[in-house]
């Protein structure tokens, strides 16, 4: 079993191909964000600013993962052994980590082979559950408003609402980020908003690209005092709708497993369990 580096995405892509089309929605976090650093390197014509790794059995890939440095390494389902091989790889070349996030058997399996002698262990930051919909169903109790794409004008509140959540959520990004984020949004037509029915914007919400026939939905956040009114609810149907209106076979999002509100409105909504997966923090390599 070994590592190899891989100096382009389309290179690693093409290798674990067969893997990700094995299991697609387990592959969907890691294959959007490396098709978000293909397209960076593309527009830049600079080589990526990245880990792009895979874990083989000869000439068999076993899994996938990668790295955008100062961000957690993400990894693909793969054998416990395959993390644990990628672990001690990266721990040899002195690689630094925050932390890192997938299925939950890899992620410990690689915390506990990338932990040096003597050091502190992994500290669990958060438990997730991944999701899938094929057949959304509207709320129970109808909601008014609609969902519309965020409008330009509305990128101050959009950044507003985006740095809320990483605050509130705990996810592993910046809320200085929240700007860069909320207009590359606006820019792809990604970021949707509620509006209620004076046309005013309640809640938000975004969604990836269509890698391996799916999309991901994200970012679903509403407001503190707009809470209690099934905005989070009607939102994510309405937009889970709408994509695979677009050919989409079927959506995906993560829910933390620490927030049964959350969990509960998605699965209400028609999104059924795929796998838990778990973010562990590493400290300095």
């Amino acid at each position: 079993m070994h590592v190899i580096h891989h100096a382009t995405v389309r290179e690693l892509l093409g290798r674990t191909a067969p893997l990700a089309w094995r299991r697609p929605e387990e592959h969907k976090l890691p294959v959007d964000i490396l098709e978000g650093v293909g397209e960076l390197a593309r527009v830049t014509h600079l080589r990526p600013v990245a880990r792009l790794l895979e874990v083989a059995r000869g000439q068999e890939p076993l899994g996938l993962a990668l790295q955008t440095p100062p961000r957690n390494l993400v990894l693909g389902p793969m054998p416990e052994e395959a993390a644990a091989c990628l672990a001690v790889e990266l721990r040899a070349r002195g690689a630094e980590l925050p932390g890192v996030l997938g299925p939950v058997a890899a992620a410990r399996a690689f915390a506990g082979a990338f932990r040096p002698p003597g050091g502190a262990p992994a500290c669990e930051r958060m438990a997730m559950r991944l999701y899938r919909c094929a057949a959304p169903r509207p709320p129970a109790r109808p909601v008014p408003g609609r969902l519309r794409p965020g409008a330009w004008e509305e990128a101050d509140l959009l950044t507003a609402w985006q740095a809320a959540f990483i605050r509130e959520t705990g996810v592993s990004d910046d809320p200085a980020h929240a700007r860069e984020a909320a207009e590359v949004h606006l820019h792809e037509g990604r970021m949707y908003v509620w509006e209620d029915e004076r046309g005013v914007a309640r809640a938000c919400i975004a969604h990836g690209g269509r890698a391996l026939g799916l999309a991901r939905v994200y970012g679903v956040f509403t407001p503190p005092a707009a809470r209690g009114r099934g905005l989070a609810a009607a939102m994510t149907a309405a937009l889970t709708a709408r994509l695979l209106e677009g050919h989409a076979s079927a959506a995906v999002l993560f829910a933390d497993l620490a927030n049964p509100t959350s969990n509960g409105v998605y699965q209400r909504v028609g999104y059924t369990p795929v796998s838990d997966w778990l973010e562990l923090s590493l400290g300095a390599g």
